[in-house]
C-alpha cells in the first residue's frame, strides 16, 4: 500500500475528528453521518 492509499484510508476512517481538529468551526456544521466518498 503505498502512501497516498493509507492517507486516504485514514482520512475516511477519521474524517471527523480530523475536521474537529484543523477545523473546529466548520465541523460544527457538517453532517458526518451522511459523508459520501467519491473514486476519483
Amino acid at each position: 500500500m503505498d502512501h497516498d492509499q493509507r492517507f486516504k484510508s485514514l482520512i475516511r476512517e477519521f474524517f471527523p475528528q480530523f475536521m474537529q481538529l484543523f477545523l473546529p468551526k466548520w465541523a460544527e456544521e457538517f453532517d458526518f453521518t451522511t459523508t459520501e466518498w467519491l473514486d476519483k
